[in-house]
């Protein structure tokens, strides 16, 4: 954002793995690091859709501060679909 101050940063999204029993990870990170905080993992099946969310409440500088929400699986290859990643500044 260019306006610097606190964001309540959230993300839902839907995914499906390609193999049995694989975790599936969604996570925002600022500046390269994970939020802890917003991290979902789910255990899939193969074809099985599945819905992961998160959020948090991030301190951003408005100049030089990124913002990305990152997906992965433990195995097979993972589609995500119907993403949504939302920032809403709350404070100063």
């Amino acid at each position: 954002p260019e306006i610097a101050g606190k964001y309540v940063v959230d993300y839902d999204l839907v995914s499906s793995v390609s193999a049995n029993n694989q975790t599936q990870r969604s996570e925002i990170f600022r500046n390269g690091v994970g939020l802890a905080d917003s991290l979902s993992e789910v255990t899939g099946r193969s074809g099985e859709l599945d819905t992961m969310s998160g959020g948090a409440v991030v301190e951003m500088n408005g100049t030089t501060d990124t913002i990305d929400l990152r997906v992965q699986t433990t195995g097979g290859t993972i589609t995500v679909t119907n993403r949504r990643l939302r920032m809403i500044r709350v404070g100063p």
